[in-house]
This record gives structure tokens, C-alpha cells and sequence, in this order.
């Protein structure tokens, strides 16, 4: 462990678990392109990648773990109080309303207490790394963007700016901040309009509407993919019709106030790329349901079909939600639905919803703004996107583990099948009338 004084007793950071940590597994997500020029850099350290990556772990435990909170002075509160005067949270007030203004507020001051906290941790941690000996006994060979030494690089700004700037610029940088206005609409006040009513009407929705665990209305794959398909399809409408609507009336509302900034295509785009940000994440959170649906049937092992004929009318059954029907055809027992067409069914509900948000008009758009703009519609949703790929990989792989389990039900019946021949045997039987009584009730022995 790696020890300090904090006023007057000796502290110290703990020590790594004493766990074999496997760092290429745990930095898996994060690609160090060959050739890059941070492969580089590590390559002139004299380090390999897994070195690297344990470094950057030891570091961050140090950060995370090492620095008890008692140790650190508290927030202080004027601090927060100083950040909320500058903001002018009426503003905010005003447009949201006191109760999302308050927890946007409150969200804002947990995240500045989290930051600090970390801040002050980690340079307790860069102080102490700054001690070669110190990297050394902790495994951590360089420090992470290491802070750059107090006066090692000459100020470059405006001197004399403590408590604000000079009062003969005052006039000027107001000028400037009111034209910075009107081009950085991201929080005017239509924009935080149409961010309450997405979220206080919309933000809910999903494109799939599924059935919760063990339920016992079970259907056809025919039926489940309709009612899939009508909810998508009612989802769509809403979001075509009463939102957009509204959200064009709040940006003509924008149009018409006199106070409000000019109808910039800067402003459009920018109100474009939220409400698409918001189409995706319908979208988004539609997979992520659908994932977590088919992962309720992602078990490693499946109960065979004849021990679940076996089971009582109080006994657990795995959960379900389809059911498929068996009929006989040409003297075989067959699915009335492939299982090939079950696993399409199921994969295209996926790739509809999905796709199913394309085509919406963008605002500016609806209120005819500029009838020369080239992108009609607002961003979609592409199948050929990383996670979306990821998801139906999952999604598929499941469907076909338990496809392969479905289709083991067919040898319930093979010491059945010689029935479905039996007709046409008694018609043969039927039509010899050289057989004798005895015949035929040898015959029916046979089927007893």
C-alpha cells in the first residue's frame, strides 16, 4: 500500500486485490488500433497493450478507491450558489416549470459534488505519483494525462479578469453573448418546451408490445405477429400525428414571438436533430424491451418434451408465450407452421419496428420554412447499425435454441405413426373377401 500524512496520522492507499485480474478481458470494449499513434507511444514506453491496460486499472482503483472521502474538505456551497446565480434558473423555471426546473437543478448539483469529489481523489493520487518510487511499489509505471506542474506553462488570456472583466468591456461581450444567443438555440425556450412534452407524454413508448413472464395467453406465431405489427403501427400514428403536430404549433408559437430569435435553418436543424434523437430512442429502448424478452428463453439447457409430459397441473413449467400446432399430413406428423417460417416471423417483427419510424417530416417541413431544404424527413434508424446487428444476432441465436427443442416434440409420436396408414389398410381389408372371420379378428389383435 501506498502511504500519506493527512494532518498529523499516517493514511494509506489499499492494495490491489490479490485476485488474478485478467485486463485484456476487462478492457475488451476499448480497441488500440495497430498503428495508431497511441500504439505508438506505447510501443516507444517499451510496454505491451496488456501492461497498459493494467496500468490504466491500478490507476483508476487508486482514483476510485484509495482517497477515503473523509479526507477531502466538503463542497462548498456558495460555489453551487455562485453557478446558479450565473444560469439565472428563472429562465428554466419559466419554461419547464418549477418541479422539472427543481430536479434539473438538483441532477446538476449531485453531478458537480460527484466531479469534485473524483477531482480532488485524483489529485491527492497525482501528487503522490508524482514519486517515481511510489508508480514503482504500486504497479503504475505513468500516470494518465498527468497534471501539468503550477507555473510550467506561461498564462495566455486577459490579465486583470478577477471578478469579471473590465468595466469598459462589458458593453461589448453583452453584444457578443446576445448574438452567441441566437445562434446557440439548444436551450431556448421552444427547445425546452418540446423537451417537456416529450417527456411528459411520449418518452414511455415503445414499438413492441410484449407478454410478461409466464403468462398463460398463449398464441399462434400468426396472431402474435399481427398484434406486433397493429401496435407498431399505432405507435407510428401517434408520433406522426399528435406529436409532430404539437411540436410544430410550439415552434410556430417560436415563430411568431417577437422576442424570439430569427427562424435561422441553424435553429431547424438543430431542433431536427433532437426530435430524432428522441425517434431514436423509441426506438433504442423498443430493442433493448425486445432483447430483454427473448432473454427470458436464453437458458442453457431445455427440459426434454417427455419430461414436460410428465409434469403435473401444480408443477413450474418454463415460461412461453407461442404455441404451435401439429397436424398430419402424408403420413407424417408435421408443424401446421414451419419452424423456419416461426424463426421469419419473429426476426421480421425486429427488423419492422426497427425501420418503422422512416419517413417522418421534419418541423420545419410541416410549417413550409424552406421549401428548397433537401433532407425532407428527420434521421432513421438503420438495420446495418452496430448494436442493432448485435441484437438480432442475440435474438436469432435464441429463436433457433429453442426451435431445435420445439422440434424434438415430433418423436412424441413416431410409435404413433403407423395409425395414420391404418385406413387405408382397412380399406385393403375391406375389399379381400377371401379373408375368414378369424382373419379379421387377427387383425384387430394386432391394433389392440
Amino acid at each position: 500500500s501506498l502511504r500519506w500524512w493527512t494532518g498529523g496520522e499516517e493514511a494509506c492507499l489499499p492494495e490491489m486485490p490479490k485476485r488474478k485480474m485478467d485486463y485484456d478481458t476487462i478492457f475488451a470494449d476499448q480497441l488500440i488500433v495497430d498503428g495508431s499513434q497511441l500504439d505508438e507511444e506505447i510501443q516507444e514506453a517499451g510496454l505491451t497493450h496488456g501492461a497498459f491496460y493494467e496500468c490504466l486499472f491500478r490507476y483508476n482503483h487508486y482514483v476510485a478507491e484509495g482517497v477515503p472521502d473523509s479526507s477531502i474538505a466538503p463542497y462548498n456551497s456558495l460555489w453551487m450558489a455562485n453557478i446558479n446565480k450565473l444560469l439565472d434558473l428563472s429562465t428554466f423555471t419559466e419554461a419547464l416549470g418549477e418541479r422539472h426546473a427543481k430536479d434539473m437543478v438538483q441532477d446538476m448539483h449531485d453531478e458537480s459534488r460527484q466531479d469534485y469529489m473524483r477531482a480532488i481523489k485524483r489529485a491527492v493520487v497525482d501528487h503522490i505519483f508524482g514519486d517515481a518510487r511510489a508508480r514503482e511499489r504500486a504497479g503504475v509505471p505513468f500516470v494518465p494525462r498527468p497534471p501539468v506542474p503550477h507555473g510550467a506553462v506561461h498564462f495566455v488570456g486577459v490579465e486583470g479578469t478577477q471578478g469579471g472583466p473590465p468595466e469598459a468591456w462589458r458593453e461589448a461581450l453583452a453584444a457578443s453573448r446576445e448574438r452567441m444567443g441566437g445562434a446557440l438555440t439548444t436551450c431556448s425556450s421552444s427547445s425546452m418546451k418540446l423537451l417537456e412534452l416529450w417527456h411528459r407524454e411520449f418518452d414511455v413508448l415503445l414499438l413492441v408490445h410484449l407478454p410478461p413472464p409466464s403468462s398463460s395467453d398463449l398464441v399462434e406465431i400468426n396472431a402474435f405477429r399481427s398484434a406486433q405489427g397493429v401496435h407498431c403501427t399505432e405507435v407510428r400514428t401517434l408520433l406522426e400525428g399528435p406529436w409532430l403536430d404539437k411540436a410544430a404549433n410550439i415552434l410556430h408559437a417560436h415563430s411568431d414571438d417577437e422576442d424570439a430569435h430569427d427562424d435561422s435553418r441553424g435553429f431547424f436543424e438543430a431542433v431536427s436533430a433532437l426530435l430524432s434523437t428522441h425517434l431514436r430512442s423509441v426506438v433504442d429502448r423498443s430493442i433493448h424491451a425486445y432483447v430483454n424478452f427473448f432473454q427470458r428463453f436464453a437458458a442453457e439447457t431445455f427440459s426434454d418434451p417427455s419430461q414436460v409430459l410428465r409434469l403435473g397441473d401444480n408443477d413450474d413449467r418454463a415460461d412461453a408465450f407461442l404455441t404451435v400446432s401439429l397436424t398430419a399430413q402424408f403420413g407424417d406428423i408435421r408443424f401446421t407452421t414451419p419452424l423456419v417460417k416461426i424463426e421469419e416471423a419473429l426476426l421480421g417483427i425486429f427488423r419492422n419496428f426497427v425501420v418503422s419510424l422512416r419517413g417522418l417530416q421534419r418541423p420545419d417541413v410541416k410549417l413550409e420554412k424552406f421549401p428548397d431544404l433537401e433532407r425532407q424527413h428527420l434521421w432513421e434508424v438503420s438495420l446495418d447499425e452496430g448494436h442493432v446487428k448485435v441484437a438480432e444476432e442475440f435474438i436469432a441465436g435464441v429463436i433457433r435454441l429453442n426451435l431445435r427443442n420445439v422440434e424434438r416434440a415430433l418423436e412424441l409420436y413416431d410409435e404413433y405413426k403407423h395409425l395414420l396408414h391404418e385406413e387405408a389398410r382397412v380399406r385393403q381389408l375391406s375389399e379381400n373377401l377371401a379373408l375368414t372371420r378369424e382373419d379379421y379378428m387377427a387383425q384387430v389383435d394386432k391394433l389392440r
